[in-house]
């Protein structure tokens, strides 16, 4: 059991740490362009020996650990062995992670140190895992992929408008390839300044790159949105409940909603209001005084209202969002289709029920199938077409950008964040948002039920928020765009690009060579 262990277990937790920090709250985004580089030098150490797969398990579950114990203390709201629980189940795709380079690479293998650029094949190798990774973790019903690396960059809109270009993959792709540069300048450090400086030079001029590109970009994108004559505007209005308690949520929000519409600058009042996910009475179509009192409004004030209810069938039960047109008729609805595991559908229910009922309500959610693009009228101008997704979706790039491709003119994202009270984990959940917006070019307008609440341009930049726990309204004028990104016309092309490079270490590694791939440190121990 010894030999599997590795001193690098320590130092892949501490890079999972370093990792977490970058995230909110803390938000130390220049920490995650070093953070990986210890678990890519503890990686390199485990390449020795007979057992360096599972050694090399062991440290990217380590690292996972680190990640998810420090990042989500805040599951500890749902309950307190709810968070360890959660972090080792998410930490065995780090692991998974591990094995993957520890197979992969030739490193103990060949004692020989390559020339030129050749040392760039392990760091590359990594990076490519990593993004693979990533996205494998955003795949499937089960998927949980909390801590993208992209959403350590939110605060920095130079650095995230790559993503519009590669999805929030090529983002990964540059964060963990800096990481392992400087990781493979500290295995090299032996050698020669020279050998050492090398990887050092190519993570900056790649962080540099990344910089430069996101600078020209927002040049550009600034430029256009200051100009709004001849561009189709959309005036939307968001509704924010905070916190409270003896109030009447259905109450609460109707009365936020006259307050948008009878301000002394009510000539510009919205065309459309947000109303969070879930905040009115379910199976709104059915119920006859919600209904009614909600279809009256939007017809006397002449408003569209999106509004959260959960929605019913001979199906079951499904989380909705429900949009009434400006007539008072029931003109849509979008049913979520990435349901939250152990949230909104269980496992293993009938094990749970014996531990615990409070969270598990009676039956699981139905999931959706249509991507959610509801026309929102503007009499007399066309309709504005509202790319709606629910809450746990912000955090999938694909389901975003499928909406967007499917026609969505900007993307209207209602979520409820209550259950995490004032802790990272809304701000975290917040993020997403803003890569979602920078990827597809899309306005995007998030409605909060606790917070919080925000306008995000497509740049990534925060128009307007309400802070968390805040009661209150927002207003603003978005432009409606038809154009799509890079990204949401090829998709996930840079993962297929990866998942070549690791397929070409595959070939390598069964093709018998001793030489060409590995830069290893001869003074490393053996």
């Amino acid at each position: 059991m010894k030999s599997v262990l590795s001193p690098g277990i320590a130092l892949a937790f501490i890079s999972g740490a370093l990792a977490a920090s970058s995230f909110a709250p803390l938000r130390w985004w220049w920490l995650a362009w070093l953070a990986l580089a210890p678990l890519y030098v503890a990686l390199n150490v485990a390449m020795n020996g007979q057992v360096r797969i599972l050694r090399s398990a062991g440290i990217g579950f380590s690292f996972g650990l680190g990640l998810f114990l420090v990042g989500m203390y805040w599951m500890t709201e749902v309950g307190f062995f709810a968070w360890p629980t959660l972090s080792l189940i998410q930490a065995v795709p780090f692991a998974l992670f591990g094995a993957a380079f520890g197979f992969l690479n030739k490193s103990s293998e060949d004692r020989a140190v390559t020339g030129g650029l050749a040392f760039l094949l392990r760091p590359v190798l990594f990076a490519s895992l990593y993004v693979l990774l990533e996205w494998g973790r955003t795949q499937g019903k089960y998927a949980f992929p909390w801590f993208p690396l992209a959403a350590t960059q939110v605060s920095v809109p130079a650095l995230l408008q790559i993503i519009s270009v590669t999805g929030q993959w090529g983002l990964t792709f540059a964060i963990a390839l800096c990481g392992a540069l400087v990781g493979e300048a500290h295995l090299r450090r032996f050698l020669a300044w020279s050998a050492a400086l090398q990887p050092m030079a190519i993570a900056v001029a790649l962080f540099a790159l990344v910089g430069i590109f996101g600078e020209v970009r927002l040049w550009w994108v600034r430029d256009w949105l200051r100009d709004e004559s001849d561009q189709p505007v959309l005036r939307v209005g968001i509704t924010q409940y905070g916190q409270g308690t003896g109030d009447d949520i259905f109450d609460v929000y109707q009365q936020l909603s006259r307050r948008l519409v009878t301000a002394p600058d009510s000539e510009r009042s919205p065309v459309l209001i947000l109303w969070p996910e879930g905040v009115a009475p379910p199976d709104i179509r059915n119920n006859f005084y919600p209904r009614e009192t909600l279809t009256q409004f939007a017809r006397s004030s002449r408003v569209s209202l999106l509004i959260g209810s959960d929605a019913l069938d001979n199906r079951g039960r499904y989380t909705s969002a429900v949009l009434i047109d400006d007539r008072g008729q029931i003109a849509g609805r979008y049913d979520k289709i990435q349901l939250v595991p152990m949230g909104e559908f269980f496992l293993f229910r009938p094990l749970l029920k014996m531990v615990t009922d409070r969270y598990i309500p009676e039956e699981d959610k139905v999931a959706g199938d249509k991507p959610g693009v509801l026309n929102v009228p503007r009499s007399p101008l066309p309709s504005a077409r509202a790319g709606t997704i629910i809450c746990y979706e912000s955090a999938f790039p694909n389901r975003v950008r499928t909406t967007v491709a499917a026609g969505a003119q900007c993307i209207t994202l209602i979520t409820d964040d209550e259950t995490f009270g004032t802790t990272a984990g809304p701000y975290q959940h917040a993020d997403f948002a803003v890569l979602r917006a920078v990827e597809t070019y899309r306005y995007l307008i998030r409605a909060a039920h606790t917070g919080t609440s925000r306008i995000i341009d497509p740049t990534g930049n925060i128009m307007k928020s309400l802070p968390l726990m805040e009661r209150g309204v927002l207003t603003g004028d978005i432009i409606l765009r038809d154009d799509i990104t890079f990204y949401v016309r090829w998709g996930d092309w840079l993962v297929f690009l990866c998942g070549g490079m690791v397929a070409a270490a595959v070939i390598y590694r069964f093709s018998g060579r001793k030489t060409g791939w590995a830069t290893r440190n001869p003074d490393l121990p053996a």
